[in-house]
């Protein structure tokens, strides 16, 4: 399927239109980091323009929670909604902001796979949300992430780009190991496992002993200090 950037702009224009007309819609996310970060940013776009809403955070859409949407008038789907066929048995006004794979349902729907990009490395539940709604650039760019989808690339890449030339985000070359600037040394090198570092990893006392030895011989290598 070739890529359609008219296309998806266009709908995600009609998903905004759509909002903005509901008037207590219920905001269905998934439990997950893409999924908090969806929703947010689809309360923060209600909450923007005096919306009134409610909220229901959960960990699947199955059968059973279908069942408990049935007397919805209004409902946002946010990182989920796509995929189940029976969201279409619902008489609620929908709008699904996904990027699972979807099954083809017919209500309103943005999704990256309808216009010919791949859901799963190039959008996030949360960056389309954004994409739509316009609102907490910062918590799609966290969604995105949490949900794996790094190194950027695709849209995901395009709206990085975006906000670095509006000041809202920098892009910089570095590790990928988690913790370098909130855990000490010892323990950033031995939970590290984006690379795994073998010898070290999981061993706390092999890395104090690590930086003890490097320490001594950068200190050696140096020589001692001297002082006119």
């Amino acid at each position: 399927m070739m890529r359609n950037y008219q296309g998806f702009e266009n709908r995600a224009k009609e998903c905004k239109e759509a909002v903005l007309e509901m008037k207590d819609p219920l905001v269905v996310n998934h439990y997950d980091c893409d999924g908090l970060s969806a929703g947010a940013i689809a309360i923060k776009f209600l909450e923007d323009n005096k919306i009134k809403h409610r909220i229901k955070t959960i960990r699947k859409l199955d059968d059973v929670l279908i069942e408990q949407l049935k007397d919805e008038k209004e409902i946002i789907f946010c990182d989920l909604g796509g995929a189940h066929p029976k969201v279409d048995s619902l008489n609620a006004k929908v709008v699904i902001f996904d990027h699972h794979q979807t099954t083809g349902t017919q209500k309103l729907q943005l999704n990256p796979h309808l216009f010919g990009f791949d859901g799963s490395t190039e959008m996030s539940g949360s960056t389309c949300t954004y994409w739509a709604l316009q609102k907490l650039p910062e918590v799609a760019i966290v969604g995105a992430v949490g949900d794996m989808q790094y190194p950027f690339i695709g849209l995901n890449l395009e709206l990085a780009k975006k906000l670095e030339q509006q000041s809202i985000l920098k892009i910089e070359f570095g590790l990928k190991m988690y913790g370098r600037m909130s855990r000490p040394l010892v323990q950033f090198l031995a939970y590290a496992d984006e690379p795994y570092l073998p010898g070290l990893g999981g061993d706390e006392a092999r890395c104090a002993m690590f930086w003890k030895r490097t320490k001594y011989t950068k200190t050696k290598m140096r020589g001692p200090h001297t002082h006119n």
